[in-house]
């Protein structure tokens, strides 16, 4: 009797084993196939983020730009109103010199 028990004990273990054989199958061909989206799905996000990436920094670009433009333009505007004062300044002065030369004498 006792080898019945034993038999039946190994039978039951072999069949067991076969099943937890045939689903590892199962469970390695699932696992290779979610592998496998997750990396499309990395491969996708990965280009959508270089092309956001690219887009951002034509953007700051175009700013930078504008805002170095406005920056020359408000120089150049200063420098020439620097320029004019200098040159009401210093005809003022010649004029003043003349003036005085007429007046008194060099």
């Amino acid at each position: 009797m006792a080898e019945i028990g034993t038999r039946a004990q190994q039978l039951a273990n072999q069949d067991w084993n076969n099943w937890l054989g045939n689903l590892k199958g199962y469970s390695d061909s699932g696992l290779s196939a979610t592998g496998a989206a997750a990396s499309g799905r990395a491969g996708v996000y990965g280009t959508q983020a270089g092309a956001y990436d690219t887009r951002a920094l034509n953007r700051s670009n175009v700013a930078g730009n504008v805002a170095s433009g406005t920056a020359n333009s408000n120089t150049a505007a200063a420098n020439a109103q620097m320029q004019a004062s200098g040159n009401f300044w210093g005809g003022l002065m010649s004029l003043g010199g003349s003036i005085a030369k007429a007046k008194w004498g060099s």
